[in-house]
């Protein structure tokens, strides 16, 4: 275990800022739920998704590939190709961004009105601009990534999120209203590429000549990578799309507020999932494969500890999280967001394994499979949100989530000699049902206060859920302080 307390601590490092991240996020998100209406919320994060799908087409999945190939010349100790890499997929992202944002600007009215039912073109062409801006905030995560410095990536998404949360306050008090965070994602970009110039400029500092081996290498494997991608893109921003089409902006408000929760996991597994892709990247490239196998074997051996009480906590307490952090008027979200805590779940579980199989040259096989599913989802999305509403569409994403899960696994053991601890999830499975059974009981004797009943429920339920983890020796002694030395 000791060979990897510096790959720990930047997990660590990151989840403190990833949770700081998750904090502002959901402030700017209870800001606009409850002074706006539930049609201009739903606008904001409809408006969100569609570029967010869109800009798959402005990468092509050289952000990822990009850090395959400076791990190889770093390798190498060659400075020219590595500036060569980065500057090069830095033109192709602006070129592509500026084509399709021309497209998006001539046409915006007809995009806005007719597939985002949204007849604020302001607010849409604003932010076109946030999405015209990506490509140079998107070179310093590379950069981050690529030079095994994942926390900087932690640091540049706290600053952007603080940064639009703050334009955000500011213009709307002076009356601009949901125009303001419009504005505040436009400028995010540039003031960020101005606040980490420093740690890129490097990049700059001599004129560098285009060597297209190395551009067409990082294409050809980012295409590769960008399938899988495709994938992603298609599991977390069509659901939306669908639900505004043929449900309405109202309908998308209240999936916008299941998601957010239901992601919350996302901010302990984004950290973890990223150290691994750079880390396994590097160790492919040495021929250190017991490395990774050790390292991959780790991780997965006590995420399941961490990933199911807390999806338990959000599926039987939906209700009444909705009701606290955005409002009454959204609680008709809570039975949507109880399916789309474990949908999610199988969703990240299913990244990480899709990053390490990436970082090993695999992204061919992985990317297929999430292709696969994906379009399962967009298909049962499509049929169960006119049968059941929302909830038909979170059920869709559970069920193809959960295929993706099994469908990954299988495929990564054919590369790795990785044991998935099959016996230890099952074990902590059963603990699990025990915190539930527990939690269901509390809730229907205890009668008082519901944040006083739930606090009762959740620490009554975790000492038992951790004396079974201890009883079951899934947990001990010496992996508590263990993970002291290392925090």
């Amino acid at each position: 275990m000791g060979n990897y307390n510096k790959q720990l601590r930047t997990i660590v490092i990151m989840l403190g800022i990833g949770a700081l991240t998750a904090i502002l996020g959901y402030i700017l998100r209870i800001y606009l739920a409850r002074t706006h209406s539930v049609t201009e919320y739903g606008m904001v994060y409809a408006t969100l998704s569609f570029f967010s799908l869109i800009s798959f087409f402005m990468d092509l999945g050289v952000s990822q590939s990009i850090v395959r190939v400076i791990a190889k010349y770093r390798s190498k100790n060659n400075l020219f190709a590595i500036r060569s890499a980065f500057l090069s997929v830095l033109f192709f992202q602006l070129i592509t961004t500026l084509f399709f944002s021309a497209i998006f600007f001539i046409f915006s009215n007809s995009i806005s009105t007719l597939i985002l039912h949204n007849n604020n073109i302001l607010f849409f062409r604003l932010m076109l601009i946030w999405f015209m801006t990506m490509p140079i905030y998107s070179l310093y995560i590379s950069y981050s990534y690529s030079y095994e410095k994942p926390h900087l990536w932690s640091y540049a998404e706290f600053l952007k999120i603080l940064l639009v949360l703050l334009i955000t306050l500011s213009l709307d008090y002076l009356g601009i209203g949901i125009i303001s965070v419009a504005l505040g994602f436009s400028i995010v970009h540039i003031l960020l590429f101005t606040i980490f110039y420093r740690d890129i400029s490097f990049l700059f500092e001599e004129k560098f000549k285009i060597r297209f081996k190395i551009f067409f290498d990082t294409l050809h494997y980012g295409i590769l990578i960008s399938i899988g991608t495709l994938g992603w893109v298609i599991f977390s921003q069509t659901d939306t799309l669908i639900i505004t089409f043929f449900r309405g902006l109202d309908a998308a408000g209240l999936y916008q507020v299941a998601i957010p929760i239901a992601t919350t996991l996302s901010f302990f597994m984004l950290p973890i999932s990223s150290t691994l892709y750079s880390t396994v990247s590097n160790l492919w490239f040495r021929s250190k494969k017991k490395n990774i196998d050790e390292l991959c074997s780790l991780v997965f051996k006590y995420l399941f500890v961490l990933f199911v009480p807390m999806i338990l906590i959000i599926s039987l307490f939906s209700e009444l999280i909705i009701k606290l952090i955005f409002g009454e008027k959204y609680i008709a979200a809570s039975a949507a967001l109880s399916i789309l805590s474990w949908a999610f779940g199988f969703i990240l579980l299913s990244m990480l394994i899709y990053n390490i199989l990436s970082a090993i040259g695999q992204a061919k096989i992985a990317a297929k499979l999430v292709i696969i599913c994906a379009l399962l989802n967009v298909v049962g999305s499509g049929i169960l949100v006119n049968l059941l509403g929302i909830e038909g569409v979170a059920l869709s994403t559970l069920i193809s989530g959960l295929s993706l899960f099994i469908l990954l696994m299988h495929s990564l053991k054919k590369f790795i000699d990785i044991e998935f601890p099959i016996t230890i999830w099952l074990k902590i499975f059963f603990s699990s049902a025990i915190f539930s059974i527990i939690i269901i009981i509390l809730k229907r004797v205890l009668v008082m206060n519901y944040i006083l009943e739930a606090a009762i429920c959740l620490c009554i339920a975790s000492i038992a859920f951790i004396t079974c983890l201890y009883i079951l020796k899934v947990i001990s002694l010496n992996h508590i302080m263990y993970l002291k030395k290392i925090l």
